[in-house]
Parts: C-alpha cells; sequence; structure tokens
C-alpha cells in the first residue's frame, strides 16, 4: 500500500540516483571480496553438531581403536570366480598397491587374510594366498572354502559364492587439511582403479567407503555451485525477457541477483564459513527470492508508463505501492528459511541463516538499484514491453470466472486439500545415507553394486568393555560377547558381525591341532592370554589387533554390519541391541553404545524432524502475528493463514502418495515454503485493502482490483519461483533435489490457493463493514 514514507523514500533513490549506484558497487565489492575466504568440506561429520551424542561415542571409538576412514576396492570378476590363479594374482598386485597410498595405514583383502593353521604345538600364521601361480585346484579349492566360511571374512571381504571380493584400505587422514587429503586419497584411487582395470580388463571394479562417501559431498557441493546456479541464470533470464519483454529490465534484475548473491557469499567467506552440500544451493535460493522484487517494481513501473506517467513518477509510484508489501513479504521469506536454525543439523542452520541474509540483500539492491538504474538509463531503453494488455485481459476473464463460480471454487479447494492432507500419515521420518546421492553418481552406484553383491555399508560400532586391563582375555566376558554376536546374527537386518570371540575360537581349535570340536572359547583366563600373544607375536606389520582391543586390552571393538536399513529400522535394531545388553550382563558388559556413520545419520534425521516442527510452531506463530500487524485486522490475518498453510499440507500429501519418506531436507520444506508462499498473500492483501481503505471499493470491486496489480506479478513470480526449484530438483545430490522438487509442487499449490481459495474467503469474512 502506498504512504508518504514510501513515495518519499522512492523520490530520494531517483534525486540520487548516481551516488546510490556507486554506494551500492562499493558495498557489494567490499562484501565480496570475502568469497576468496570460502572452503569447502566433505567431511559428512560436518551435518553433526559438536555435542552431538552419536558423534561424540563415534570420536570416541575412533581415538580407542584405528580410525575408519576407508576405501574399498570392490573387485568383480568377469568369469564369476576370485579363485582362479588369474584373479588371486589380481587382487594381489592391488593389495600390495594399495599399502603405498598416501595416508593408508592399513590393507586387508582376501589373500593376505591372516590365516592360522596348527603345527605341532605350534602356530603357523601366514597369508591365507600368497604365490597363486604355484597353486593346484586343489589349493585354490581350499583357499575358497576357507574363505568363504570365516565368520571374519564372508560377508566382509569375500561374498558367500565366491565371485567378489573386496579390498579394503584404512586410512590415517590428518584433520586440519582433511579435505585435501581426501582429494588427494580418492584422486589416487581413481588412478590405481583405472591401472587395474588397464592391468586385469576382466575385473570391474567399484569404489565404496567412508572416504568415497567424504568424496561424493564435496563433489556434491562443487558440482551443484558449477552447474545449477548458471543453469538457473539462464533459465531466469529467458522467463524474464518472455514475461518483461525488456532487455534493460531483465539486465538489472540480473544484476541485482548477481549482487545479492555476492554480497551473502562475501560476507559468509569473511565470517569463515565452510561450504557444504546444503550451503552449495544457497546462490540458486537468493537467486530465487531475489527476482520477485525486482518483477513487482519493474511490472509496476512498466503499467504507469503505458498509461501516460512520466518516467520518475511511475518509478516513485511503484516504490510507493509495493515497498510496504515488499518489505513484508522479505521479512517473512527470511523467517521462513531463518526457521531452519531449529534444525539440528548444522549445514542447513548455517543454510537458513545465510538465505535468510541473502533475501534481505536482495530486497535492499532491489529497491536501490533497480530503480535508481532504471531511470539513469535512456528513456526508450528503460521501457518495460510486456505484454501486460494480453495478460491483463486473461486475468480479467479469470476473474469474471471465479466471481461467477466463488463458492465452488472455494469448497472445491478446501476439498481437495482436505483429500491430500489425509494421505499425510503416510510419510514417516527416515533416511538412507546412501540415497542422498542420485543413482548416475559413482558414489550410489558402487554402494548399490556392494549391497547388492558383498557387504552392507550401514554399521553399528560398539565398544564393549571388559572392566579391567587384561580383562578381554576373560572367560566370562568373551562368552557374554559371544552371546551378543550370535544374538545379533539371528537379527534378520544383519549382514556381518566382526567380533573378536570369532579370532580367539579359531586359536582354540588351532592350539588343538585343528580339531573343529575346539572352535570354542578357551576355558581360561590364562590360557587366552597366551593364544592372543602367540597370535599378536605372528602378524605382520600393518595387521595387527589394534583396530579390534585397545592399547590395555580391556575393551574390545565389536561391529555389525546391516543390510540397506531406512534409519528407522537401523535405530530399531539399536533400541532391540541395547534392551539384550540390559536383560544379558550389562553388569559385566559395559558399552559406550552403537555409533557409526549409519546410525548417526539415522538419529540425525530422526531428531531433525522434532526440531523442525517446533521451528514450525514458532514460525507459524510470528508470521501470523506479523500479518495481522501489517493489515491491522486480526479477522483478515487469520484468514489469510488458511491458503498459506494448506499448500504445504496438500505437497506433504503428496509426497506421501509418491515417496512417503521425510529426509533431513523435505522435513524443512514447510518451513521455508510458509515464508515463500505468503508472499502472494500478503500482495494479493495489500492491493484488496488498499481498494477497500483508500479507493472505497466494496468486496468485489477490491477482489477485481487485487487480480489487476497483483495477478499478473503473482504468476509471474511463480513461474520463476517453480522453474528455480525444479533447476534445484535435477541436482544429483538428494537432499538438494527432494527439498526442490516438494518446494516446486508446494509454491504450484500455494498459486492455485492464492485464486481459488483466498479471494473466496475474503468474500466470505468481508460483510462490507469497515476492516
Amino acid at each position: 500500500m502506498k504512504n508518504n514514507f514510501a513515495m518519499r523514500f522512492g523520490y530520494g533513490v531517483i534525486k540520487h540516483r548516481w551516488l546510490v549506484v556507486l554506494l551500492t558497487i562499493l558495498v557489494v565489492v567490499a562484501s565480496g571480496m570475502g568469497m576468496k575466504k570460502l572452503t569447502m568440506s566433505g567431511d559428512y561429520k560436518v551435518f553433526f553438531k559438536p555435542d552431538n551424542p552419536q558423534l561424540l561415542a563415534f570420536d570416541a571409538l575412533q581415538k580407542t581403536y584405528t580410525k575408519s576412514d576407508n576405501i574399498m576396492f570392490v573387485l568383480a570378476p568377469k568369469n564369476g570366480d576370485v579363485f582362479t590363479k588369474e584373479n588371486l594374482a589380481a587382487v594381489i598386485w592391488l593389495t600390495d598397491k594399495a599399502w603405498k597410498m598416501p595416508y593408508s595405514s592399513r590393507v586387508d583383502s582376501v589373500t593376505n587374510y591372516q590365516n592360522s593353521t596348527a603345527d605341532g604345538d605350534n602356530l603357523n600364521v601366514r597369508d591365507l594366498v600368497s604365490n597363486p601361480e604355484a597353486l593346484s585346484a586343489a589349493d585354490l579349492k581350499q583357499a575358497r572354502e576357507i574363505a568363504v566360511h570365516d565368520p571374519l571374512l564372508e560377508r566382509r571381504i569375500i561374498s558367500p559364492s565366491g565371485h567378489v571380493t573386496g579390498v579394503n584400505v584404512t586410512f590415517q587422514l590428518p584433520d586440519k587439511t582433511k579435505a585435501k587429503a581426501i582429494q588427494l586419497t580418492v584422486a589416487k584411487a581413481r588412478e590405481l582403479k583405472r591401472e587395474f582395470e588397464t592391468r586385469y580388463p576382466d575385473m570391474k571394479v567399484y569404489l565404496n567407503g567412508v572416504v568415497m562417501m567424504n568424496a561424493a559431498f564435496l563433489e556434491a557441493t562443487r558440482d551443484d555451485m558449477r552447474t545449477l546456479v548458471p543453469i538457473m541464470m539462464a533459465v531466469v533470464v529467458v522467463m524474464l525477457l518472455i514475461t518483461l519483454r525488456s532487455v534493460a529490465g531483465t539486465g538489472l534484475i540480473m544484476l541485482s541477483i548477481v549482487m545479492s548473491i555476492a554480497v551473502t557469499m562475501g560476507l559468509a567467506g569473511w565470517y569463515g564459513i565452510v561450504m557444504s552440500a546444503p550451503l552449495a544451493t544457497a546462490p540458486l535460493a537468493i537467486m530465487i527470492m531475489a527476482i520477485a522484487d525486482g518483477v513487482h517494481v519493474l511490472s509496476h513501473y512498466g503499467h504507469s508508463v503505458r498509461h501516460g506517467m512520466a518516467r520518475e513518477d511511475a518509478m516513485a509510484e511503484s516504490i510507493g505501492s509495493n515497498l510496504g508489501a515488499m518489505f513484508l513479504t522479505n521479512i517473512l521469506s527470511a523467517i521462513g528459511y531463518a526457521s531452519m536454525v531449529f534444525s539440528e543439523v548444522p549445514p542447513f542452520q548455517t543454510l537458513g541463516v545465510v538465505v535468510a541474509v541473502g533475501i534481505v540483500a536482495g530486497f535492499l539492491i532491489s529497491v536501490i538499484l533497480i530503480p535508481a538504474a532504471m531511470i539513469i538509463l535512456p528513456g526508450r531503453v528503460s521501457q518495460v514491453h510486456s505484454r501486460e494488455d494480453e495478460k491483463i485481459s486473461l486475468m480479467e476473464r479469470y476473474t469474471e470466472f471465479f466471481l461467477n463460480h466463488r463458492n465452488k471454487m472455494l469448497v472445491g479447494s478446501l476439498a481437495v486439500t482436505f483429500l491430500l492432507g489425509t494421505f499425510i500419515t503416510r510419510n514417516e521420518f527416515s533416511d538412507s545415507f546412501h540415497k542422498y546421492f542420485a543413482e548416475s553418481t559413482e558414489f550410489r552406484q558402487a554402494t548399490d553394486f556392494t549391497l547388492k553383491n558383498l557387504t552392507g555399508v550401514y554399521l553399528i560400532d560398539y565398544s564393549l568393555s571388559a572392566g579391567h586391563p587384561e580383562y578381554v582375555n576373560d572367560p566370562v566376558f568373551l562368552n557374554k560377547v559371544n552371546e551378543f554376536a550370535q544374538w545379533y546374527r539371528q537379527q534378520p537386518e544383519v549382514l556381518h558381525v566382526n567380533t573378536f570371540t570369532d579370532i580367539m575360537k579359531r586359536l582354540n581349535k588351532n592350539m588343538h591341532g585343528d580339531d573343529p570340536a575346539y572352535y570354542n572359547l578357551p576355558d581360561e583366563r590364562a590360557l587366552a592370554a597366551q593364544y592372543l600373544l602367540l597370535y599378536e607375536m605372528s602378524l605382520p606389520y600393518g595387521l595387527d589387533l589394534n583396530d579390534q582391543i585397545n592399547l590395555d586390552k580391556s575393551a574390545t571393538r565389536f561391529t555389525v554390519t546391516l543390510k540397506a536399513v531406512s534409519s528407522n529400522e537401523m535405530i530399531a535394531v539399536e533400541e532391540r541391541a541395547n534392551q539384550w545388553l540390559k536383560a544379558h550382563g550389562l553388569n559385566i558388559i559395559q558399552t559406550t553404545g552403537g555409533s557409526g556413520a549409519g546410525m548417526m545419520f539415522a538419529h540425525i534425521g530422526k531428531e531433525n524432524g522434532k526440531s523442525m516442527m517446533i521451528g514450525n510452531i514458532w514460525q507459524i506463530v510470528l508470521i501470523s502475528g506479523l500479518i495481522v500487524l501489517a493489515v491491522r485486522s486480526f479477522k483478515l490475518g487469520v484468514i489469510s493463514l488458511i491458503p498459506n498453510l494448506m499448500p504445504a499440507v496438500m505437497a506433504y500429501g503428496v509426497w506421501g502418495i509418491a515417496v512417503g519418506e521425510i529426509n533431513m531436507a523435505v522435513s524443512m520444506v514447510g518451513g521455508i515454503s510458509l515464508g515463500i508462499v505468503v508472499d502472494d498473500t500478503v500482495h494479493f492483501l495489500s492491493k484488496y485493502l488498499q481498494g477497500r481503505r483508500e479507493l472505497g471499493y466494496d468486496a468485489e470491486r477490491s477482489i477485481r482490483y487485487a487480480f489487476d496489480l497483483a495477478g499478473v506479478p503473482m504468476w509471474i513470480s511463480t513461474f520463476i519461483l517453480v522453474a528455480g526449484f525444479l533447476v534445484l530438483a535435477t541436482s544429483p545430490f538428494s537432499m538438494n533435489a527432494d527439498m526442490g522438487i516438494l518446494t516446486a509442487i508446494t509454491i504450484t499449490f500455494a498459486a492455485f490457493a492464492e485464486a481459488f481459495m483466498l479471494p473466496g474467503l475474503l468474500l466470505l469474512v468481508d460483510r462490507g463493514e469497515k476492516i
């Protein structure tokens, strides 16, 4: 709505236009220089707060045992048999090469597996396969039988049928330069993969593991910034040229977008913010949100010029008419993104704050730079030659249609909302971290192949404590750990259990002449300690038991590998395990609890959903209060909430039908979209109230007036917003893609709610009295 302050502000910008442009450029340059300080992180731990309990448990386990940063070379021979002379020689070659990779601390393969056998009273420990060329068919068969039936190898390093194997490389990456170390390590792994496949063309290699996952996050961040932003800019330019039909107008809006991004990301760099995959979408989100302001300013300006108003007066009129509504909509949009601070995920918290700052920066640039620069341009160049007559004609015909069918459209829109809303209950909070990446990505393809053919990628790690130094050999403790392993192996979600007790059972068998009847745990602590000492002395450097037993031998690592489970299924398994521990000897076994990357993502997804629900409630209360204050009517403020909340209800209903899983990103769309869709409501309401309060129109004529002035910009901004978020939906990082798809759906429903529902509600409650 026009007001004296806004008009004075508009004329002030126009009067001092050269100074405004110069100062804006200086501020943008000074801020934008901070972009040089931006750094990228590929460490998945950035998704967790420092005090996250699962992260603390994981870090404690990493400090106690060797780190679990790894790359697994998954080898798939074309002949479907690992145990041939040629294929085993290839495994040995890769194993030897892997030891030389940067930061490599351990390499495990089926060939260098330390197989122990009895030799009278002696214990022989040697590589399972060291010279495959010399092996007979019987030797190869024996190696196969040992490997596929050893509980330490089957479904961990070798598939049950022996058709796929893995060479697992463990790294000790430096914390301070981890991003560079990851890039170096992954580059070497890919180089080694190419060399291997050239040398052994009959074997296919897939790269999997934590380091590859970190690299996938890093590459998703880089690729989204390199590809999505330019694509979106091209889409925006085309759509603005079509809708505004003004090269100058389009150029100024694009300039304001670039400046908004430069200011925001520059400030982020000065502040020391680290880029992550979610934060890589910040420029795109800022771009999308910055478009609407320029469209409203220039559309109104062009309308006034074509109706005979002088250019300077037309621009001041545009600012005076739109400034209040634009200010409010930008504040509400910023609140929508700022609601992400309630997230349990730091990158999403940062994304919310950065985009909120970008929205404010975009608003200030739009109402200062665009008007000033537009007036500086020559009159003929700066005209906005949109096909407004045709658009208004279409809008007028739609308005007549709506007024003739208002009740049907209102009831119909409410019925559709209710119908779709019933499917919301089909959604559940669930995350599967390997599905964060599109099926076209290297990491996803490797993970899917590994899950199908070899082993799992979802691990639950425990540190099981015997309570005293050297008590890891205590028979009572060992039996409890073994019982825990047997219980876990009976769970339908479990692929593999890696436990120290399997080594002790094999050693007991070895020390009794390899008699299978003695494949059980030693019944004396001293005997178990003797076996362990003898075994450790026989192990080569780099293949010791530091990854399974702590230094004072008071605790052991216990690792469970799961199938491709959802976060809910993973948490359910952990809860059952905790109940088992509590019911079976908790006084003997002390544990730090289940940890690991999978456990961390499972818990954070669930907690994030709860936090965002609380954040959305606060957001609704705050936005409602601001709208009531802005329109100075409690009744209209409350009524406006209905078409603002319904789009999210419908969108999540559609999501329940089509997908049914809400991950970390999807859980935040409700809050983000509420801040976006309320823009159209505010602009429509402002024009409606201008007609009612300033022009003295009745309710029906005010609806016509609102559609006339706000309808076209509303649909233009809707098209551009939907296009923008659909570009985001093409991201290979599914968190970003899912957020883009659901937000686009929500904005589409919001446009129909503004066209079908809001005018009907206004006519329903506005009975002619003063409002």
